[in-house]
Parts: structure tokens; sequence; C-alpha cells
């Protein structure tokens, strides 16, 4: 692969890590609404030692293929997060191609002088990222649960979900749904309903 020099161990020190519940206990710090992990192929590992139980979201960096840097391959970080209520919504794909007919590189940096490839605009599909949601309509939530989750599906691009969720929990929501609708359709709600 292109990039398979990114991967050479220069060095390993050794750190002291603890879990995210135990540093959400030790700061005080309430079950998050939404985690974002990019730790290098240790994501699958912080998921199963963390409790996602009021979590309503997660983005998580992974690899397709375990001989990356050995950890564990999607298929498993999903099923984990399958099996816990969450559903994919959405993925971006980073692809590798082989030195022996390299595509161009549309993130290449400069590191030490030398050309890092992160991805190749064709090759193999090798590594991405994973947005998670739990199905909103399916959760009993407050009011401000409502907004919340509304507000991230919108900053995910998710629009559609958002006023789905908002038009179905409108008394719970408090907010002026056509408004929040107007804003969520980048115009007039109705006007683009009416040209579907």
């Amino acid at each position: 692969l292109l990039n398979s020099d990114n991967a050479a161990l220069v060095s390993t020190e050794e750190v002291e890590t603890v879990t995210l519940d135990q540093a959400r206990e030790a700061h005080g710090i309430p079950l998050p609404d939404f985690v974002k992990l990019d730790v290098e192929g240790a994501e699958l590992e912080i998921l199963r030692s963390s409790n996602l139980g009021g979590t309503f979201g997660v983005f998580s960096e992974f690899r397709f293929h375990k001989a990356i840097n050995g950890c564990a391959p999607f298929s498993e970080m999903d099923q984990h997060l399958t099996q816990r209520g969450f559903m994919l919504y959405d993925m971006w794909i980073g692809k590798q191609s082989r030195k022996a007919l390299p595509y161009p590189g549309p993130r290449v940096s400069s590191s030490d002088g030398k050309r890092f490839f992160a991805s190749t605009s064709g090759g193999q599909v090798m590594d991405g990222d994973a947005l998670y949601f739990r199905d909103p309509m399916l959760l009993k939530l407050s009011g401000s649960q409502v907004r919340r989750a509304a507000c991230l599906l919108e900053l995910w691009g998710l629009n559609d979900c958002a006023a789905e969720l908002l038009i179905d929990r409108e008394k719970d929501a408090d907010v002026d749904l056509i408004h929040c609708l107007d804003m969520l359709a980048g115009g007039s709600f109705k006007s683009y309903m009416e040209r579907y």
C-alpha cells in the first residue's frame, strides 16, 4: 500500500490510561449526549469499557481490515454498537492505492520533508469514520433531550431526521415548530414540501 510506511513503529512508550467512565466520575461529568472517537485503532476498546446508556450518538474512526495496526475491524465495532441500540446513519470512507500504480492523494501533507499519503482518490477501502445514533423515534425523551437530539441530527446534516423528530414530538420539544422546520428546510418548509 502507498501509505504502508505511515504505520512504521518508531518507538514505544507506556502510558497510564483510565476509562471514559472513570474520567467522568473523577471529574463529575454527566453521561454525554455524544461521543467522538479518533484514537488510531483503540476505538472499540474504549466503547467496550464505556457506559453508553444515556448517549444518543457516536462518531468514530474505524479500520476495515484487522491487518491495519491489528485493531478490531469495522464489522466488530458495528456489531458492538448495533447490539447497544445504535444505528449507522452515515459513513465516510478512505481508500489506499497500491504502490505499483498509485492514485493521487487528495490529502497529501509533508512530514519531515517526506510525502505523507493519508488517503488516495482510488484504491481499496481501508478506513473511515462512522456516525451512529439511537433512533430517536423509539426513545422516550424529555423536552430538553428532544431539542438536543434535533440539534445533533442537524449538526451532522440529517435535517430530515431532525424534522421528523420535531414534528412527532412537537409538544415535548416546546419550540416554534414552523420556524424550526423553515430553518431545517433552508427557507420555507411549506414551499419545500410542495415541490415533493
